[in-house]
């Protein structure tokens, strides 16, 4: 066993100091155990770590990772990026968390989505070993991670992360009104609360849609999410909001017995779960469609995008993703969502009925003049059943977006029909089941 090597940092001035040192691993099995000190023998604060592994396979290789860390006290957070996956956090001999590689059988698996992690470890003083699994698939992984104090650091701290992907299908490109151009946006926010673990959270992406020879339409799909991490054997709603806009219409010279409409039809909602978390179906029957007072507080926000995906028409079955890439973003530009006490929410027909599966559909259409907005919101009631895990939970949206014309003839306004576009949103949000 090799001995232990003691290397000297000399005096350090004030400041960040960066230690960087390489150690190779040739024949598997290999260990690296070092720790920092002061003059006065006195354990160091280190606050972030870098670690790259290669892979020569496609084999999925776990390191486990453990740091003996001494925390100043206060709730903290293990932030950083991981291609891959990290799974099993421990801290000392206590598990806080299982499947952070979000694995939905056939709806899709995300693992670190590249754009970071951010998991809650609670109140921390002292020392403490924590432990977690990094695992590691597609040839090279990278492992970034830091501790972080949300007393102290709360900078540090982002809104949390989301994955979304836009879709949009232009169904006659040829007709006489093609869209010219799309954009996909999508924002979070994180009301701060005293208790982090337990803020509020919200998400929430819009499609804008330019068809040049008649205007500009926006179709915003949300999440107004109740907390970060939920507790076994309680339950909680899950709000999706919806919010359609007719911002703007070319054709505002026509005669007033001359008008056009921009519609929605087919509007489809499913919601999936992982294992622990079962789907008790929409909170609404056709005897209370209204929006409860104690729902409302998650719904009354503005979002702050933070990034964006713009240019020329989104080729045909081509995604633009949100959270393929770290640091793109815009700021300033801003959404809201109003969903009001006792507005009535609309019929959804349910089609699927499964404990981490429901899809709905939307019984009417929604029509939309010039300037003209509609918002609803379709609430999904959650039950934990497991603790100690975190998952994802996937919501897809689809509608076909039309232009309808409407002109009076001698039998009255008759409306004729362009169907422009098939419009799909999937979002993915992480969420924490605690024990």
């Amino acid at each position: 066993m090799p001995a232990p090597a003691n290397i000297s940092l000399g005096v350090l001035g004030g400041g960040y100091h960066l230690l960087e040192f390489e150690f190779v691993e040739r024949w598997r099995g290999g260990k690296l155990q070092f720790h920092v000190a002061t003059a006065t023998g006195e354990k160091a604060w280190l606050v972030r770590f870098r670690v790259y592994v290669p892979n020569s396979g496609d084999n999925d290789v776990r390191y486990i990772v453990k740091t003996q860390t001494c925390f100043p006290g206060g709730t903290f957070f293990l932030g950083g990026y991981a291609d891959d996956y990290i799974d099993d956090v421990m801290v000392d001999a206590g598990l806080l968390w299982q499947d952070w590689m979000w694995n939905m059988g056939s709806y899709g698996a995300i693992y670190a989505w590249g754009d970071g992690f951010m998991y809650p470890l609670s109140w921390q003083y002292g020392q403490h070993l924590v432990t977690f699994a990094f695992g590691e698939i597609w040839l090279s992984g990278v492992l970034d991670f830091q501790y972080i104090s949300w007393t102290n650091q709360r900078n540090k701290i982002e809104p949390p992360k989301f994955c979304a992907i836009g879709n949009l299908n232009q169904l006659d490109p040829s007709s006489a009104h093609p869209i010219d151009s799309a954009m996909f946006y999508g924002g979070s926010m994180w009301k701060e609360e005293s208790d982090p673990e337990f803020s509020e959270r919200y998400f929430e992406t819009r499609q804008v849609i330019n068809v040049g020879s008649l205007g500009i339409f926006e179709v915003g799909l949300g999440l107004g999410w109740a907390e970060w991490a939920l507790l076994p054997g309680t339950e909680d709603d899950v709000g999706i909001t919806l919010n359609f806009t007719n911002t703007y219409f070319s054709t505002e010279e026509d005669p007033p017995w001359y008008y056009w409409e921009f519609s929605l039809r087919n509007t489809m909602i499913e919601i999936y779960s992982f294992p622990a978390l079962e789907i008790e179906g929409i909170e609404y029957e056709e005897h209370d469609s209204f929006v409860r007072p104690d729902l409302i507080a998650t719904m009354d926000y503005t979002g702050t995008v933070i990034m964006f995906v713009s240019g020329a028409l989104l080729p045909t079955g081509a995604p633009a993703k949100i959270g393929a890439t770290v640091g793109l973003g815009i700021k300033g530009i801003a959404t809201a969502i109003k969903i009001a006490e006792g507005q009535q929410v609309s019929r959804f027909k349910q089609i699927i009925t499964d404990d981490h599966n429901y899809q709905v559909q939307s019984q009417k259409d929604w029509t939309m003049r010039p300037l003209e907005t509609k918002s609803d919101v379709v609430f999904f009631k959650l039950n934990t059943v497991m603790g100690k895990h975190c998952g994802l939970i996937k919501i897809v949206f689809k509608t076909t977006l039309d232009a309808i014309w409407w002109h009076w003839t001698d039998f009255g306004p008759m409306p004729v029909p362009f169907a422009l576009a098939d419009i799909t949103t999937t979002i993915h949000i992480p969420c924490f089941l605690r024990g």
